[in-house]
């Protein structure tokens, strides 16, 4: 039982890093998203 409690606890920091990474990766390519967009935006006005 406690190998397995030991065991679901790894499974879960793994996810949570997991989550935590996609999360990071997801906002950095909206934020890089965001600078393209306000670079862009002057040209986008004329």
């Amino acid at each position: 039982v406690i190998k397995f409690l030991v065991q679901n606890q790894e499974e879960k920091k793994s996810l949570h890093k997991k989550e935590n990474w996609e999360f990071l990766v997801t906002k950095r390519s909206v934020l890089a998203r965001n600078e393209i967009i306000r670079i862009k935006a002057p040209f986008f006005k004329i």
